[in-house]
């Protein structure tokens, strides 16, 4: 996540076919991931952790993978629009690891 977000910012050449709406929601699902630990490690919200971590892994590695896609899809295949499959990316990222996280439960 640190490289791809300073990839993005300090490297313009690199900013080809990647949308900052990408970089935004894979950095937003990391620190989801990263608040997690903030929390005390009493038994009361022990499983709402687990929840939120497996949330948040699962949601990192989609939006890793998706991201990855959408640069393929751009350079590659030649999209124009970086952005355009954005109502799919969301349903993937974020839908995938809530129904993960509620069918674990």
């Amino acid at each position: 996540c640190v490289a791809i977000t300073y990839a993005y910012i300090v490297e313009p050449s690199l900013r080809r076919g990647i949308s900052p709406q990408l970089v935004l929601w894979f950095t937003v699902s990391v620190l989801i991931g990263l608040a997690v630990f903030a929390l005390p490690d009493v038994e009361s919200v022990r499983q709402f952790k687990i929840g939120i971590r497996l949330y948040a892994t699962t949601s990192s590695l989609l939006w890793a993978t998706l991201y990855l896609a959408n640069k393929y899809l751009v350079v590659s295949r030649g999209s124009h629009v970086p952005w355009r499959y954005a109502p799919s990316y969301h349903f993937i990222a974020w839908g995938l690891p809530f129904v993960t996280v509620i069918s674990s439960a």
